[in-house]
């Protein structure tokens, strides 16, 4: 559902303020926090696998 058409729902708190979250729609994405995240998602996914063939390296 595209952000501008979304009726996001609204939360009241325990103090009593009414809360409500909606998406920020962007024309075009930000390839900077892509590359980022991208970046960090490589990374703990190398660090999973070295930690996994040590753990194999020490079971064996």
């Amino acid at each position: 559902m595209r952000g501008e058409t979304y009726d996001a729902p609204s939360t009241i708190t325990s103090s009593g303020r009414i809360v409500t979250i909606r998406p920020v729609l962007r024309p075009q994405p930000d390839a900077q926090l892509l590359a980022k995240a991208l970046i960090q998602l490589a990374m703990e996914e190398a660090k999973a696998e070295i930690d996994q063939r040590s753990t194999d390296d020490k079971a064996a």
